[in-house]
């Protein structure tokens, strides 16, 4: 860490499991017994980085004991950077039996230089059938909160609300395209706002914290917040 604080770059490379136990788990340069390996991905926090890791089903069941994150400073060797031991274990189901199964756990490295931690995703994470599915439902039920038609949206605009939304307005046949009189599609985060796309006969303005966006004749629109 004393490295990244110079400027050194940390990629972590790969995750992978493990069967074993360690006795001395500082001195510790390898997982013990490994498995399979894992996916990562990174998440930039204010003080720190999340690196969520993900273990599939197997082949075979098994009980995982170590989980081992390994990475490299710069150019340097791939050394073992991180390891999590249980005892007692976690059973990995298989891949036959539970096709959808999933094992998450999150590790938090606290750093000042967040632009220097980086996450070699593993090309073969998948996404499993049950969480396309609720990522479906998730982005359908939004739309559906969301969606109005009308000749006037709203929604906040203030320093010091960190949500982003996006307002977005289709043309007057409800076709869903954004065309040059009645399409619209604004970027709202902190206070401001950026017009991506105003058609003739939308408007947009802040009135008490709040974009306004107005159309001469209802047509469908949307705030969508992310």
């Amino acid at each position: 860490m004393s490295q990244l604080a110079a400027g050194a770059v940390l990629n972590l490379t790969k995750v992978e499991t493990g069967e074993g136990t360690a006795q001395d788990l500082y001195h510790a340069t390898s997982v013990s017994s490994p498995i399979t390996t894992g996916a990562m991905t990174r998440m930039v926090e204010s003080d720190g980085v999340v690196v969520k890791i993900r273990i599939y089903s197997h082949t075979n069941a098994y009980v995982m004991k170590q989980i081992g994150i390994f990475g490299k400073v710069d150019n340097g060797q791939e050394r073992l950077f991180a390891l999590m031991q249980n005892p007692g274990g976690i059973e990995i189901l298989s891949k036959d039996d539970f096709p959808d199964f999933a094992f998450n756990v999150s590790l938090f490295i606290k750093s000042n230089n967040t632009d220097n931690i980086s996450v070699t995703v593993n090309p073969s994470a998948l996404v499993t059938a049950a969480q396309l599915a609720e990522a479906t439902a998730h982005v359908i039920n939004i739309v559906r909160k969301y969606y109005t038609t009308s000749s006037s949206v709203s929604c906040p605009c203030v320093e010091g609300n960190n949500k982003t939304y996006i307002v977005w307005c289709s043309s007057s046949s409800g076709n869903g395209i954004m065309d040059d009189t009645y399409g619209g599609l604004f970027l709202v985060s902190n206070g401001k706002y950026a017009t991506i796309k105003q058609g003739s006969n939308i408007s947009a303005s802040v009135q008490e914290g709040n974009l306004i966006v107005s159309s001469t004749t209802s047509v469908p629109m949307a705030v969508i917040e992310l």
